[in-house]
């Protein structure tokens, strides 16, 4: 039965297969004639090259556009004796109390306005 190999055996073991990917990506050889060439074994050097692949051309991310159908409905203000109200439609309100903190309220109306 075969005994695992070492993390510093793993380690030579990865490093000598990405010697022969770079090698064979500069030779303009095939995978097989590479392969024949070196004494490897080709179905190991499509491993090795799906795991570097698969390290070094990770999925891109994409941007998914997002579209608004239409605005909101605003309700208007509405006054209380604990300060404002905006409701938006049943999707959100905002309420605003007397004593409001004016740091925060100013960075909540520039992200607002961004939208």
């Amino acid at each position: 039965m075969a005994q695992k190999k070492s993390t510093t055996e793993q380690i030579k073991n990865a490093r000598r297969w990405q010697r022969h990917l770079q090698m064979w990506r500069e030779s303009g050889q095939t995978q097989v004639e590479y392969c024949r060439l070196n004494n490897l074994g080709v179905k190991a050097f499509g491993y090795w090259l799906r795991k570097d692949r698969k390290i070094n051309n990770p999925a891109p991310l994409q941007l998914i556009p997002v579209t608004f159908n239409r605005q909101p409905e605003v309700n208007p203000v509405e006054k209380s004796s604990t300060g404002l109200y905006f409701n938006f439609s049943d999707r959100a309100r905002i309420e605003i109390s007397r004593d409001f903190d004016r740091e925060t309220f100013s960075q909540i109306i520039s992200v607002l306005s961004s939208i």
